[in-house]
């Protein structure tokens, strides 16, 4: 796609394309001037002429320059470097050294805009050296120079030059910062001059660090790429603030590009927007047209035809633009696709029909050059093929061509070649298998295979052609081979095929041209018979909606007042955005909503606040709008004051204030509006002047002391509490009452968290770094919240012996204890006295007490709050549960020992313990019951319950320590089976070990056993966490990536998942950490039945979450991960391997393993054993990742030996050996290929220090490999 609008250099920022199909950076060299254009230049040369004769030096020079200037805008590259020459000659005859070094620095861009890199170069150092004693020339030379070694690192292929021409840029650009800086206090610089200086430099560093980041890899890549962010985003602010329209427009259809670039297509789509807002504001037509025709193009990429229909009508509604016939082209393809959209969102649709339906989507795809959404119509397609009421061979023939030639065009030349290759299978007919043979050397050709490859296509080509004397179709193919010959330097075979197409032309009659015409241009073409009517009818239509409709004294419909666009966004909405306060004041005196949410939760004071509209704020707040209104969940549950600090407008959250705004709300990070004030604040402080940091100072004051009103958390609410949990769990988490997520805490070593970076998105108005928490702050709530959370002792009536015991925490765990430990009644007594708190009232002392081995404090209770170790005794006058529960047990020693490694002893659900012991109580049953791996000591009241009531009992207890609830049945270890309605002291003796079987699962939904988990571990829920557990219910897949929550926010949901309920499970970017694993394994493995396997994990992604060894050897004991297919543990520390090599043996089916950046080196094998024991485990494996790790390429041949050559398709050895060590890794990838005959898609041995030498080995096997990479 190409675009046209005022290029860099026309502000003074030149051309500087870093990134493939810019619209911003190459220059279009036009065949003929416009008239405009024309006969400005004429004026201008009459002007200088008569300068000339008048014999005015200095005003030729002038005119010379400004002709110079408008033939390069006109693409007429000699004329406009003869003009800046001639400047240069009249200037060195005037001695003026400014003039001389303006002329300089106008020949350089000429030379660059002619990818003559060398004399650009050379004329803007000399621009540099004349403009030594002038400021601001010095700082215009300096961007000047720093844009062309820009330019020229584009034009380079060999990544040690790219990165040095683009740190020579970054050097000289950052001088040219520094010099805006020193040009502050300078009165002959306007203000405004200067910021666009400043801005202009922001972009082009923002340029030079995304160049940048494309060739480097490892941890710089993520460092630059954070870098080009920031400098785009600094660019952006300093433009809003300055009101600078045209830079602000310009950046962010720069940032829009940068965006497609690195396939964040929805980020694009916010940029192309707010682009099209600026150009609306601006009123020149031109931006408008092309913002919008670039929104269109997005919104087709995304498949949302509705967006782009709309975008696509008001371009078509500006007459006046150039190229509006090809805007007609599209919104007729567009209106077509629409009306094929409703019928295909129809049921009960003919297969038939459908298979016709989905042709004709792929084929309007392609019409407006998005092909990859073609590829999914003509793939579903194919799906039909086997079901339409006729289907021949022919038909197949079709349709793989059809998806074939869509992914040529798309640039998947490996995909493109197996439907070639399926559909000559399918087709029979010679004339046709010639064409496609042509279509496959195209594909080798532009995949850069050998050419004796590509030259068996065409032979073949034409051996079809001879067959069926199509001499037509020979000539055609004839005429391919030859251009393929001219690109691959063959001269001498070019010029034989030349010999033989004029022989066959004159035997035919016919000449190159006229086979050429007749050649078919598209092969996948709509019919758009009923377009012109469809949009006749569309273009009649009156778009209520329209965000760009003048206002006028006509009446609106009140119906229209709410009506929604694809966004969600209302006309107050759109109008708050915008900035119309006429429009703002209109609609709400007409009665529109004021609190009125789009899509994402927005409203429109939310809207008002984020883009700084004082005026626009002040009316709503006047007319009543919710001044707190929170957020959703797709929004981080985000107040307008927050909105406002986060975009640093000051006034704004200052009458925010005065309107009874809440500063101390926190947001869905746990963020208050003093947070995002101070975040702003650091961001941007070198850029803000005096009186914003005076007001800033005087805002953060008021903060401040406000924050000092922040009330004591609230606590669950009483319908909660009473486990009312049907209520709508998405709402749950913006209860008021309601405890939300805190900050989470990214992963221990920063090493391993490069992935989350690596594709880190251009940040936005509404994307901001968040700060660290403060530890001091977070515990002092968290000891709020565990007092309110805490009653009385009888809060401990649930509570297992195990959550008596003190467990082991994480570094990163809360110093407090759980609300649930009895632990915390002693230390509570300790610290807050409360001579009248039921547990502080005498308790009769057990005769006996069941204990076992106390755990020393952990590390992080010891920097916590301190206390004393609770003494046994104390602890008994503390709790009646323990009295209830084992005053009338007798265990010994030895029982203790006998027991379970994983007993759990609890108390009996019967009436309080009698005041003295007697016979009864010590003849009291207990009994043994084993429920999966977990023994659980019931004691049982009496001797008259049944056997049901154990049954219920047992599986009570499974659910309070599992939060699953087995239907149980009890046997003795001998295999006899207990009948509900006997009665347990006929059948069984005190001390029996009981077996309960589970028969039935009585399973509550995961979202809400994970927010019960949290409310009786007093932790908060986690919106996030929740919303994709409700989506886990449906999917099976668990999906968390790069959010970097610690070990304790994922703990209640790894706590509560369900082996049978998950087949993925997705965590990269997070802090699952070795705790983590624990937790997951030991979860997975209490849920798993009999029928387990038949939903077991296929896939498991712990990318960058500080897993080590160890955590894996506990990975490798978990049965439900014994069928993984793929499995993803790059970027965490593995190091030694055994782990690793441990989990590989227990994993029988692996198809993906990408252990990049681990670590690793060549120890892992050691001996023999592991190479056997790899061999065994790899057998099926089809991509396999080892980069960026220190294997060398003696562990490359191990690697090699364990891996099936037959069946392995993707192989990544990047970056695993260096100068000292790569001597044989080519070798024995030779070896490798050898042993097969299948075709490997992609290997990838980039950045090994690899020398010409190192490959030449390796070209007579390329035709094994699709793809290999072998740069650096």
């Amino acid at each position: 796609m190409k675009w046209g609008f005022p290029t860099l250099r026309q502000l003074g920022l030149g051309i500087c394309d870093c990134f493939r199909q810019s619209f911003v950076l190459r220059k279009v060299r036009f065949v003929k001037m416009d008239k405009a254009q024309l006969k400005e230049i004429k004026r201008c040369e009459r002007l200088r002429i008569k300068a000339q004769e008048s014999k005015h030096l200095k005003e030729e020079s002038e005119w010379c320059n400004a002709l110079g200037n408008l033939y390069l805008q006109a693409g007429d590259y000699d004329e406009a470097l003869n003009m800046h020459k001639q400047e240069l000659a009249l200037c060195r005859s005037l001695q003026d050294v400014v003039g001389e070094a303006v002329a300089n620095r106008k020949i350089g861009d000429v030379y660059l805009s002619m990818e003559n890199y060398s004399l650009a170069i050379s004329h803007h150092k000399k621009h540099l050296e004349l403009a030594f004693d002038d400021k601001v020339e010095m700082q215009r030379a300096n961007t000047s120079l720093g844009q062309t070694y820009l330019e020229q690192a584009r034009s380079m292929t060999s990544p040690t030059k790219i990165t040095e021409a683009l740190k020579k840029s970054i050097d000289l650009l950052t001088e040219s910062l520094q010099l805006t800086t020193e040009l502050t206090d300078d009165d002959k610089v306007p203000s405004k001059e200067l910021n666009e200086m400043r801005i202009r430099s922001f972009i082009n560093l923002g340029l030079c660090h995304h160049q940048l980041s494309c060739a480097v890899t490892g941890e710089e890549k993520a460092t630059v790429s954070a870098r080009s962010a920031e400098y785009f985003q600094k660019a952006i602010l300093l433009a809003q603030k300055c009101n600078a329209s045209e830079e602000l427009y310009l950046v962010n259809r720069i940032v829009c590009d940068v965006n497609l670039d690195q396939k964040q297509v929805s980020a694009a789509l916010h940029k192309a927007e707010s682009a099209l807002r600026i150009a609306k504001s601006s009123g020149i037509k031109q931006k408008i047209f092309e913002s919008l025709n670039l929104c269109a193009q997005i919104y087709l990429l995304l498949e949302n035809v509705d967006g782009a229909k709309k975008c696509l009508k008001k371009s078509y509604k500006i007459k006046t633009m150039s190229g509006i016939n090809i805007v007609e082209e599209k919104l007729k393809a567009v209106l077509k696709m629409c009306k094929l959209q409703g019928e295909l969102s129809c049921e009960d649709i003919e297969v038939d029909r459908l298979f016709k339906l989905h042709e004709l989507m792929a084929d309007l795809f392609c019409k407006v050059d998005c092909y990859l959404p073609a590829v999914k119509h003509y793939k579903k397609q194919e799906d039909l093929l086997d079901k339409v009421t006729y289907c021949s061979s022919r038909h197949r023939a079709v349709v793989y061509f059809s998806i074939a030639s869509t992914l040529m065009d798309a640039g998947e030349y490996p995909e493109a070649i197996a439907y070639f290759l399926k559909e000559m299978s399918s087709n029979e007919d010679k004339t046709e298998r010639a064409k496609t043979h042509t279509h496959v050397a195209t594909c080798y050709e532009k995949m850069g295979n050998p050419y004796d490859e590509v030259k068996s296509h065409y032979d073949k080509a034409l051996e079809c052609a001879k067959e069926v004397e199509n001499g037509r179709l020979e000539l055609q193919t004839l005429m391919a081979l030859e251009k393929t010959q001219l690109n691959y330097e063959m001269r001498k075979e070019a010029s034989e095929t030349g010999a033989k197409i004029a022989a066959l032309e004159a035997k035919l009659g016919l000449f190159a041209d006229d086979v050429e015409d007749s050649q078919d241009t598209c092969q996948n073409s709509c019919p758009l018979d009923d377009s012109e009517e469809l949009l006749r009818e569309e273009m009649e239509k009156i778009s209520d909606d329209d965000s760009d409709t003048e206002e006028g004294p006509r009446k609106r419909r009140k119906a229209n007042l709410t009506k929604k666009n694809e966004k969600g966004e209302t006309p107050l909405h759109r109008a708050c955005i915008e900035g119309h306060v006429m429009r703002v004041k209109l609609l709400l005196e007409q009665g529109h909503p004021l609190n009125p949410r789009d899509f994402c939760d927005w409203t429109p004071l939310h809207e008002a606040c984020n883009h700084g509209y004082h005026d626009i704020v002040a009316l709503l707040l006047s007319n009543g709008a919710n001044v707190n209104a929170v957020g959703g969940q797709q929004c981080d549950a985000i107040t307008p004051i927050q909105d406002a600090a986060l975009n640093g407008h000051f006034s704004i959250v200052s009458m925010l204030l005065e309107k009874g705004a809440d500063p101390n709300i926190q947001d869905a990070r746990g963020k208050t509006t003093l947070n995002n004030l101070t975040s702003y604040y650091h961001l941007h402080k070198d850029d803000m002047d005096p009186s914003s940091k005076q007001e800033y100072k005087q805002l953060y004051a008021i903060l401040k002391q406000r924050e000092g009103e922040k009330k004591t958390p609230g606590t669950f609410s009483a319908n909660f509490a009473a486990n009312n949990l049907n209520m709508d769990l998405a709402k749950l988490a913006e209860d008021d009452n309601f405890p939300m997520d805190s900050e989470p805490i990214a992963p221990p070593n920063d090493d391993f968290c490069m992935e989350e970076h690596s594709d880190l998105p251009v940040l936005s108005q509404r994307e901001f770094s968040r700060p660290k928490r403060n530890s001091i702050q977070d515990s002092i709530s968290d000891y709020r919240d565990s007092i309110a959370a805490l009653g009385s002792s009888n809060n401990l009536l649930t509570a297992t012996q195990s959550q008596r015991n003190s467990t082991k925490r994480t570094s990163n765990a809360s110093s407090l204890m759980d609300v649930n430990e009895p632990d915390a009644d002693d230390w509570l007594v300790e610290d807050v006295i409360d001579d009248d708190a039921p547990f502080r009232q005498p308790m009769k002392k057990p005769r006996r007490l069941e204990v076992t081995k106390w755990e020393k404090p952990s590390s992080a209770a010891k920097r916590g709050w301190k206390r004393k170790t609770p003494k046994i005794t104390d602890f008994c006058k503390k709790s009646s549960q323990i009295e209830v529960a084992f005053d009338a047990v007798d265990l010994t020693d030895d029982e203790i020992s006998q027991s379970s490694p994983n007993v759990t002893q609890l108390p009996p659900s019967s009436s309080p313990l009698p005041s003295t012991p007697t016979a009864t109580t010590v003849s009291a049953l207990r009994v043994k019951v084993k429920v999966k791996e977990t023994t659980f000591l019931v004691g049982v009241p009496g001797r008259n319950k049944p056997v049901s009531w154990l049954e219920e009992r047992a599986a009570s207890l499974y659910e309070n320590m599992t939060k699953l609830r087995p239907k149980l049945s009890l046997f003795t270890c001998d295999g006899a089976r207990l009948l509900p309605d006997d009665q347990l002291c006929d059948v069984i003796s005190s001390n029996d070990v009981i077996v309960a079987k589970e028969d039935v699962w009585n399973v509550l939904p995961f979202a809400q056993r994970y927010v019960e988990m949290c409310r009786n571990s007093g932790l908060k829920v986690v919106p996030r966490i929740l919303s994709a557990c409700q989506e886990c219910e449906s999917s099976t897949v668990l999906e968390i990536k790069n959010y970097a929550y610690n070990f304790s926010s994922l703990n209640p949901m790894l706590a509560t998942l369900r082996q049978p309920e998950v087949t993925r499970l997705l965590f990269p970017g997070n802090g699952v950490s070795d705790d983590g694993v624990q937790c997951l394994c030991g979860a997975m493995t209490q849920s798993m039945t009999s029928q387990s396997s038949e939903t077991s994990v296929a896939e498991l992604n712990l990318a960058c979450n500080n897993v080590s060894d160890a955590g894996l050897r506990k990975l490798s004991k978990c049965l439900a991960f014994r069928d993984l297919t793929n499995l993803n543990l790059s970027y965490n520390p593995l190091r030694g391997g055994e782990g690793l090599l441990q989990l590989l043996t227990n994993v029988h089916n692996l198809h993906v393993l990408n252990i990049s950046h681990c670590y690793l080196t060549n120890g892992i094998f050691k001996n023999n054993e592991m190479q056997r024991t790899l061999q065994k485990a790899l057998r099926n494996l089809r991509e396999l990742d080892i980069s960026e790790n220190d294997f060398g390429s003696s562990c490359v041949q191990n690697w090699f030996g364990a891996l099936d050559r037959n069946v392995i398709d993707i192989l990544n050895l990047s970056s695993i050996a260096d100068q000292t060590d790569n001597s044989n890794l080519t070798l024995y990838l030779e070896k490798f290929l050898r042993k097969g005959e299948t075709k490997i898609s992609a290997i990838d041995i980039t950045y090994n220090s690899l020398q010409e030498k190192h490959i030449t080995s390796l070209r007579p096997l390329l035709h094994l490999v699709g793809t290999l990479y072998v740069s650096g």
